[in-house]
């Protein structure tokens, strides 16, 4: 079976081996870390823009 998209290699590359449960715990563990980090930046620009009420819809 040729791979037409790079996307679906990494999603078989996932799914085999995404029976070991450390592989699991590290990508739920990473995927977390990114999330927060993401937070953490979009909400103090959000408090930021509030405080100097530059709220824009």
């Amino acid at each position: 079976m040729i791979s037409k998209s790079i996307f679906s290699g990494i999603v078989f590359s996932l799914l085999h081996h995404g029976k070991n449960r450390k592989g699991i715990i590290i990508f739920g563990g990473s995927l977390l870390a990114i999330g927060f980090i993401g937070m953490l930046t979009t909400g103090s620009i959000v408090i930021q823009d509030t405080a100097n009420n530059n709220l824009t819809p």
